[in-house]
């Protein structure tokens, strides 16, 4: 873990209580998620739907705000735990 950022390390043990570690694993697709992230939290803020550079994606912010499905390619996803672990970005 020594290569992880220690505010991300921070979020981690805040939010999940344990380190989450990621594996390169490519895809797109509806996310999965997005009903138990509303449930706790309300809609996504369009910061979900912002690239790298900070540019906002109006249209997958459109599309969510008709559809409320969210769609979105990754690059990596958790990686295996001990069973309870919820994967994030995977459909």
């Amino acid at each position: 873990m020594s290569s992880t950022p220690p505010a991300y390390a921070a979020l981690c043990l805040e939010t999940a209580g344990q380190p989450i570690r990621h594996v390169a694993n490519n895809g797109h697709g509806p996310i999965a998620w997005v009903a138990a992230y509303e449930e706790a939290y309300g809609s996504l803020p369009e910061i979900w739907f912002t690239d790298a550079d900070g540019t906002v994606d109006q249209a997958a912010v459109a599309r969510y705000w008709e559809t409320g499905t969210m769609v979105a390619e990754w690059d990596c996803g958790p990686a295996g735990g001990d069973g309870d672990d919820v994967a994030l970005g995977q459909p």
